[in-house]
C-alpha cells in the first residue's frame, strides 16, 4: 500500500564527510484475499458467504493474494511521485529496492514502483526472503505455542476493545448468512495460541472491505461507504494489535529487518517521533555499538550462529554512495509499533 515508515540518517564524523541516508519500508500493494477463511472463526464456516445474505465478494480478478489492477496503478504511480524525491535523497546513487522474494505480491510491488520511478541506472531490485522471514529460513526461531498464548493474552487485557457500534455496523452491512451473528460468537485463544472466534471474522471482512476500496470494487456489493469502511477499520486493527503487534511476537519475525535498516543507516538513533517514525540519527558512534544496543533486547531471539553482527557474510554492502535504500514487505513482517519500541530502549523518545 503507501509507504508507511520513512527513517533519517544525518552525521558527521572524523572519516567521512557530512552525510545523509533515508531508508523506505513500505507494504506491499492493495491485494485481493484469500478464497476462504482459515478455521478461526466458526467451526464450518469458512467461506465468505457463509456470514452474509448478500453472498461471496466480488470477483477480483486476479488470483487469491495478488496485486489488483489497481493496486499496480496505484504503486506505479507513487513510484512517479517519488523520482525527484528519490533522486535527491539518493544523490544521484544506487537506489536498492529490497522486496520479500518468497511473496510474489511484494516482488511485484517492487518491480511496479521500480517502473514508476523511471530511473533504470539507477534502481537496483532484489529479493532477500530470509530477510523478511527469517523464521522460515531458520535465522530465529518461531514462538513457542505458550509464548504466543502468553503474548495474546497480555494484549487482550492490555488493548481496548473496539465500540459496539462498530461490530453492529459490519452485522447490518454483512446481513445474516448461514453463520450466528458475529456478536454472538465468542472469542477464544486456539491450540495454537492465536485468537480465534467472533474478532478474527470480524477482522477479515473489515480487512476485505478495505483492499476492495483499494480496488475500485463497491465495498461489500455497495452497502458501505468510504467512511465507514474505515470506521470498520477499527475491527482489524483491534485483531492484529492482539494477535501480531506485541512485542514478545513481533520481534521474532522483525528483529533481522530492524537489524538491516539500523545498518543502512548507519548511526546511533537519537531523535523524535514525527508521523510514524522520522529519526534524526548521530553518526559519531559506530555500527558495533549500535549493534550491541539493538541486539541487547533482541538476542534472545536470534540463534547465536546466524546471528547479523557475528556473520559477515549476512552484513549488507554499505557502500559509500549508497544513501537511499527501500524496504517492501507484509505488515506482519514490518511490524509497525513494535518496531518502533524496539527502537525506545535506544535513545529514540516518542512524540
Amino acid at each position: 500500500m503507501l509507504l508507511s515508515t520513512v527513517l533519517m540518517a544525518m552525521g558527521v564524523s572524523a572519516d567521512r564527510p557530512a552525510w545523509q541516508r533515508t531508508v523506505y519500508v513500505m507494504r506491499h500493494c492493495s491485494r485481493s484475499t484469500y478464497s476462504r477463511l482459515e478455521p478461526r472463526g466458526v467451526p464450518g464456516f469458512l467461506d465468505w458467504a457463509n456470514y452474509s445474505a448478500y453472498g461471496a465478494p466480488a470477483p477480483w480478478g486476479v488470483g487469491e493474494a495478488q496485486c489488483t489492477a489497481r493496486g499496480v496503478r496505484i504503486v506505479s504511480a507513487q513510484g512517479r511521485q517519488l523520482r525527484t524525491h528519490l533522486l535527491n535523497r539518493s544523490g544521484g546513487h544506487t537506489i536498492p529496492i529490497v522486496s520479500d522474494a518468497a511473496s510474489q505480491r511484494c516482488v511485484d510491488t517492487a518491480f511496479h514502483l521500480a517502473r514508476g520511478l523511471k530511473l533504470p541506472d539507477l534502481v537496483s531490485l532484489s529479493g532477500e526472503p530470509s530477510l523478511f522471514d527469517p523464521q522460515k529460513s531458520g535465522a530465529c526461531a518461531y514462538p513457542t505455542t505458550a509464548q504466543y498464548t502468553a503474548a495474546v493474552r497480555a494484549q487482550l487485557a492490555a488493548v481496548r476493545p473496539p465500540s459496539r457500534d462498530d461490530l453492529l455496523l459490519l452485522e447490518r452491512a454483512l446481513g445474516r448468512g448461514a453463520a450466528p451473528p458475529l456478536e454472538s460468537v465468542p472469542n477464544r485463544i486456539d491450540a495454537s495460541g492465536s485468537l480465534a472466534g467472533g474478532a478474527y471474522v470480524a477482522s477479515e471482512f473489515a480487512e476485505l472491505f478495505l483492499l476492495q476500496l483499494g480496488a475500485g470494487i463497491p465495498p461489500w456489493h455497495g452497502r458501505l461507504t468510504p467512511s465507514e469502511v474505515y470506521q470498520l477499520l477499527r475491527l482489524h486493527v483491534y485483531y492484529r494489535a492482539i494477535e501480531g503487534r506485541s512485542v514478545g511476537v513481533s520481534r521474532f519475525g522483525s528483529s533481522r529487518l530492524l537489524a538491516r535498516i539500523l545498518r543502512e543507516l548507519d548511526g546511533e538513533i537519537d531523535g523524535e517521533i514525527d508521523g510514524e517514525i522520522d529519526g534524526e540519527i548521530d553518526g559519531e558512534h559506530g555500527e558495533h555499538e549500535q549493534q550491541e544496543h539493538l541486539l541487547r533486547d533482541l538476542r534472545p531471539d536470534l540463534r547465536p550462529d546466524l546471528r547479523p553482527d557475528l556473520r559477515p557474510d549476512l552484513r549488507p554492502d554499505l557502500r559509500p554512495d549508497q544513501r537511499a535504500a527501500i524496504f517492501v514487505g507484509h505488515d506482519t513482517q514490518l511490524g509497525g509499533p513494535p518496531m518502533l519500541r524496539a527502537y525506545r530502549p535506544l535513545t529514540l523518545a516518542p512524540s
